[in-house]
């Protein structure tokens, strides 16, 4: 299985995350809040203190949070995702709701960093994630799409 970085416990992304660890990947788990990733340790998931930290070796890193403030800090901060040291090619999701304007600067950014970015905000509710009925809403280049399917 992949090695998925997950960034955000939220109301939506504890739900997704533990959708990821309950299929068998390899969890390492991030949030702002330590204890909202604690059941997800007690499950198997490894949990980071940053971003930056949890991306090494990841196949993939999703990232679900609040808006285009969080979302910028998780990604181009000094402890975000492209502090660190992702390998090329490695999968970049943003599940998150943002603005166009942020989300093509965040395109370009991954990109420019080795990153096969897909933008893909979810319709649902909080059970919906955790039952894995959510619908993602994906926006890619063909290839990095093809890439992300199973």
């Amino acid at each position: 299985m992949a090695r998925v970085t997950f960034v955000g416990l939220g109301r939506m992304g504890r739900g997704m995350a533990g959708r990821l660890l309950g299929a068998g990947h390899d969890l390492v788990v991030v949030n702002r809040t330590e204890s909202r990733a604690d059941d997800l340790v007690a499950r198997g998931a490894d949990r980071a203190a940053t971003a930056r930290e949890a991306v090494d070796g990841a196949d993939a890193v999703v990232v679900m949070v609040s808006d285009d403030e969080a979302s910028r800090s998780v990604w181009l901060g000094p402890d975000g995702v492209l502090a660190g040291e992702p390998a090329p090619g490695t999968l970049a999701l943003d599940c998150s709701t943002l603005s166009h304007g942020w989300l093509l600067e965040l395109a370009g950014a991954a990109r420019r960093g080795g990153l096969r970015f897909l933008d893909c905000p979810v319709t649902g509710l909080p059970d919906a994630a955790a039952a894995g009925e959510l619908t993602l809403l994906v926006g890619a280049d063909p290839g990095d799409l093809a890439a992300a399917r199973p």
